[in-house]
């Protein structure tokens, strides 16, 4: 059951999209619209079941459980470029999931380690929330 109405979560969406700087989907077209509304809805449903919030800042709030742990809120804070240039320096064979893992771990500030040990459904929030901010 839904806590608030699609109009609600919507507009929060659209408010964490202006606060972070990221186009929205009337900047886009073809294919980069359709995985817009595909991360979008990804993004929607958390959502909906207070799982994931928009804190005053526009900041996205995610509370997640990892392994056998209690509950926490991630914050996904604004990140700069050199988070993402570092993941890559000096290995030309990193994978995309641990680029995201090292953005991730860069906007929460956590460790790369932490994001291995959540629930699927946590990493596919954190990973499309990536990249949404790469967008």
């Amino acid at each position: 059951m839904a806590i608030a109405s699609i109009e609600v979560l919507e507009s929060e969406f659209e408010r964490f999209l202006d606060a972070m700087g990221i186009a929205g989907e009337d900047f886009l077209k073809g294919d980069t619209l359709d995985e817009f509304l595909s991360i979008k809805e990804s993004i929607l449903h958390p959502m909906s079941n207070g799982r994931l919030t928009i804190n005053q800042s526009g900041e996205p709030c995610l509370v997640v459980r990892a392994g056998t742990e209690d509950e926490e809120t991630l914050t996904f804070a604004e990140t700069d470029g050199a988070s993402l240039m570092s993941r890559k320096k000096g290995n030309k064979n990193v994978d995309e999931v641990t680029i995201a893992y090292g953005l991730a771990a860069s906007m929460t500030g956590k460790n790369i380690s932490f994001f291995a040990n959540l629930q699927m459904r946590d990493v596919k929030v954190c990973l499309n929330l990536v990249k949404l901010f790469l967008a």
